[in-house]
């Protein structure tokens, strides 16, 4: 299975955070998309039974599409402020 882990992670943190429902861990850093990731995660993996499992993660760097069309994801505004803090934590969980 192979897995768009900032694709998914965004998907999870707009799910929580449009309702206003913001999880934060015992250090104050917002969890809710991590918590809605690997619920997402372990849901498609019992699902679908794959012998292995790959997740990607796009972290914004200039790549062969931005060379290609330099307005590439142009129109995308920053990252919520709640969910950077995220970034990081997701991989070690995935990880």
């Amino acid at each position: 299975m192979l897995v768009d882990g900032m694709a998914l992670l965004f998907r999870a943190f707009y799910a929580t955070a449009m309702s206003g429902y913001f999880m934060v861990n015992s250090k104050g850093i917002p969890t809710n998309a991590v918590h809605g990731f690997v619920k997402h995660l372990f849901t498609a993996v019992n699902t679908y039974k794959p012998s292995h499992v790959l997740c990607c993660w796009d972290m914004g760097s200039k790549t062969f599409r931005t060379e290609m069309y330099p307005d590439y994801k142009g129109n995308r505004s920053e990252a919520p402020i709640d969910l950077i803090p995220q970034f990081d934590l997701v991989k070690e969980v995935v990880e």
